[in-house]
Order: structure tokens, then sequence, then C-alpha cells
């Protein structure tokens, strides 16, 4: 096994002993307990997901307010809301790493301005 496969496994097992990855994967088990709500939360989570990452912004809040709107039962639920923001400190975990990685590698991407 080279070094850096190694080490990222390393980072890895890291990252999964963190209390906020602990915390997110004992609230999707609990939510995993009542299949309904747990499929009505991913609906919203890629619904959420597809919004959010989509080309045309359009009007974005006035869909994201719409969307919660449609949700409104399942994000008053304490464990969904717990849920979701766990989901989210794992998230940023996972983005501050590659926040790290990309701005100490070195590459060239001016090709994208021209």
């Amino acid at each position: 096994m080279d070094t850096i496969t190694y080490k990222t496994q390393s980072l890895v097992r890291e990252m999964r002993n963190q209390k906020d990855y602990k915390e997110y994967r004992r609230l999707q088990k609990k939510l995993e307990e009542d299949q309904a709500l747990f499929h009505r939360v991913n609906e919203y989570r890629k619904r959420s997901f597809l919004l959010h990452n989509r080309p045309d912004v359009g009007n974005i809040m006035q869909e994201v307010r719409n969307l919660r709107e449609e949700y409104k039962e399942e994000l008053v639920n304490p464990l969904v809301m717990d849920y979701l923001i766990a989901e989210q400190k794992v998230c940023k975990m996972i983005r501050d790493v590659s926040e790290i990685i990309a701005e100490n590698i070195d590459l060239d991407y001016s090709f994208l301005e021209e």
C-alpha cells in the first residue's frame, strides 16, 4: 500500500472517530427505525441538494421556502432537524479537508479562465 493511500485511510478512520460523525450515524440509525419518515427525509435531502446544485438559479430563495413548506411536518420533528444538522457538520468536515488539500496542491486552473 502506498503512503498516500495509507494516510488517507488513517484520515478516514480519524474522521469516523470524531464526535460529529458518530452523532450523525447514531441519528441516522434512529431515523431509519421509521422507514416512512426516513424515506420522506431522503426525498427532502435529494430535492434540496438538486435545488442548490442546479445550473439555473432562478428564484432559489422562494423555491427553498416552498420546499421547506412542503416538508414542514418532517422539519419540525426534532430527530429530523438534529439529523440534518449533524449531516451538515459532517459535510463541513469533509469540505474543510478538501479545501486544505486544494489550497496546498498547486494545480494550474488558468484554462478555466480562457
